[in-house]
């Protein structure tokens, strides 16, 4: 995998050593704060922080999965005889990390599969006096926890990064394209995701281990479902309507049994817990309702084919339906947030302005026969944005001269920039126009899976997505 998290972590642990010098007075991190890295299951936490503790001199893991505090102290305490000998409580445990290190060694420190919910205070408050007493900060704590839930204890937080598509681009070389873009909606990019995808074999070939009843896949989002709610089974069906296509109130609450109000009750739980998100749909008559949608697809593909082992029978013709819902529902939208994120990270240079992506009337702007999926209006410039997001078409220059006719009936055309995206390839003979008009960019799904630096023929960086799932 070609994230470097040891990198990452090293750059936080740089920045907690000069917070501590009486000359960097700009550097505000108090000595008693520690790390947080806050992510979900699944994400690769422990992978990462391990990573990280190989590449240092001294460190060590602590883990308090599927242990009590009590519990946990005292297998701590075996895992490193030489430094702790017996310890009975917190105070001697910190005591003892205190002899081993002193002042002259620099130890990393983690502890992982922390509960904020259930912290014990006297486990937070010998740690902290442990940071004080380290006021050269030779010692460098990182907590880890799956929920962003920190009960008003302080903590310097960090969320973990997720691949890009240029990491998944250099980790599955033998991918195609679209096979990648699929991967990404299959793993959101999480690490621990990831890592349990062979590059040796198809996607198709992962997807059909993957629902294998031993397989640890899917068992993160069981994890974190069952984590999120006191009763997860109430919530059961409406998770898989919601997966299945089910998204208006009416439809959620028909389909569960639920009276309209305690479905609505159930559904504004799972935004709190960040399962669901609202918006609207459109009606064929122009009209908006509400809508409720799944924001995760890994958790939408979970909900729908493993939530129940019903479902997982015949892995051959699973694996197929997959990869058909995949496309349907998920890789369009996908390509539209790799477009989105693009455009934010360049905003400056195609339109020298802030982009207004929360202002709904610059979506779906009608010029004549084209329908732009956005454009935006500053003073006398113009921002156009196409996007194509089928796989069954190509595009070529009859669809530029539309393009250009319709940009110029709208706007001085030399005052407008013009982004046009396409989930396939452009025909060969589209690339002529970037060097006749050089208000036009041209972008496709490989350019950005691939590091292909043709799309616009400037000085861009095409690897520069660091989150696909950002909301826009």
């Amino acid at each position: 995998m070609t994230v470097d998290y040891a990198k990452i972590f090293g750059n936080f642990e740089w920045e907690y050593k000069k917070a501590g010098r009486t000359d960097r007075p700009d550097f505000n991190w108090p000595i008693d704060v520690p790390l947080a890295v806050i992510a979900p299951a699944g994400a690769g936490k422990t992978i990462a922080l391990k990573e990280y503790l190989s590449t240092r001199k001294v460190g060590y893991y602590f883990s308090f999965k599927n242990v009590s505090f009590d519990l946990a102290l005292k297998l701590f305490v075996q895992k490193y005889p030489d430094v702790f000998g017996e310890c009975h409580t917190w105070t001697e445990f910190f005591k003892k990390l205190d002899e081993k290190l002193g002042f002259k060694y620099y130890a990393s420190i983690v502890f992982e599969d922390i509960d904020f919910d259930h912290m014990e205070t006297k486990f937070i408050k010998n740690l902290k006096m442990f940071l004080r007493r380290h006021k050269t900060r030779n010692v460098f704590v990182i907590l880890s926890s799956r929920r962003f839930n920190i009960g008003g204890i302080e903590f310097f937080t960090i969320m973990l990064p997720e691949y890009t598509t240029g990491d998944v681009s250099k980790s599955f070389p033998d991918y195609g394209v679209i096979d990648r873009i699929r991967l990404m909606a299959f793993t959101e990019g999480h690490l621990g995701l990831l890592s349990m995808i062979d590059p040796g074999e198809s996607l198709r070939e992962n997807i059909i281990k993957s629902l294998s009843e031993d397989s640890p896949y899917f068992r993160p989002a069981e994890i974190r479902f069952k984590e999120c709610f006191r009763n997860p089974e109430s919530y059961s069906s409406l998770i898989f309507a919601m997966a299945s296509g089910m998204h208006k109130l009416t439809e959620l609450a028909d389909y569960s049994g639920y009276a309209p109000n305690k479905c609505d009750k159930y559904l504004r739980a799972m935004i709190d817990a960040d399962l669901v998100y609202a918006g609207d749909i459109k009606s064929d008559d122009g009209r908006s309702k509400r809508g409720y949608f799944l924001k995760s697809s890994y958790m939408a593909l979970w909900a729908k084919y493993r939530m129940s082992s019903m479902c997982a029978l015949n892995t051959d013709e699973l694996a197929d339906e997959i990869i058909t819902f995949i496309d349907d529902i998920f890789l369009a939208g996908f390509f539209r947030r790799m477009c989105g994120i693009w455009i934010i990270e360049r905003q400056f240079k195609l339109h020298h302005k802030y982009l207004r992506f929360k202002d709904e009337s610059n979506y779906n702007f009608v010029v004549g026969d084209v329908t732009f999926d956005y454009v935006q209006r500053d003073d006398d410039r113009m921002l156009f944005v196409k996007i194509w997001d089928d796989m069954k078409q190509t595009r070529g220059p009859e669809d530029w001269e539309q393009i250009q006719a319709a940009v110029a009936s709208e706007n001085k055309f030399y005052n407008s920039e013009i982004v046009l995206c396409s989930l396939r390839r452009f025909r060969e003979t589209m690339w002529e126009n970037p060097r006749a008009f050089r208000n036009l960019h041209l972008m496709e799904a490989r350019n950005m899976m691939t590091g292909d630096e043709r799309w616009d023929l400037s000085e861009q960086d095409p690897d520069a997505f660091y989150k696909v799932w950002a909301q826009l």
